[in-house]
């Protein structure tokens, strides 16, 4: 990787993305699911009564990107006391939103932290490694090589 020559951070950050990248592609599917309810919701709620704000689902995407990453502009807001519940409801799922990928790559380093200091050992590395999906001969290869794999091939010995 480009970034294996610079930083032992950069390292282990691509390590994780790579180690976490289904779970972090299903909280993206998640996100986009709920992004469509959102716009479809506040679309229902808000059309009526702001037909040039919430004129499409399209335009209601808008709305829903900026209140689900909590960005919250303020430009085009509900009026109605539906639409003002729906929006806090979405504003929490937001949250949410925010909080499961933070969650899954927190988890993720943590166990990069642990295989780096030695914590975990035996069967636990070995298995560690297989969830890695790194076979001996990716581990012994350059375009694989990094401090941490290093590390853990030497423990896996």
């Amino acid at each position: 990787m480009l970034f294996r020559s610079y930083s032992a951070a950069l390292n282990t950050a691509a390590d994780v993305v790579r180690a976490e990248r289904g779970g972090i592609v299903a909280a993206f599917v998640v996100f986009f699911v709920v992004l469509i309810l959102s716009a479809s919701g506040i679309y229902v709620f808000e059309h009526r009564v702001q037909p040039d704000k919430f004129a499409n689902i399209p335009m209601a995407m808008y709305w829903a990107v900026v209140t689900l990453t909590t960005l919250g502009y303020g430009d085009v807001t509900p009026i109605t006391w539906g639409g003002r519940a729906f929006a806090m409801l979405v504003a929490l799922a937001g949250i949410a939103m925010v909080a499961f990928p933070s969650a899954i790559l927190a988890s993720g380093f943590i166990r990069q932290l642990r295989l780096h200091s030695h914590e975990i050992k035996g069967p636990g590395i070995e298995a560690e490694r297989r969830r890695l999906r790194l076979s001996e001969d990716d581990m012994r290869s350059e375009e694989h090589t990094s401090e941490l794999q290093s590390l853990a091939y030497l423990v896996c010995r």
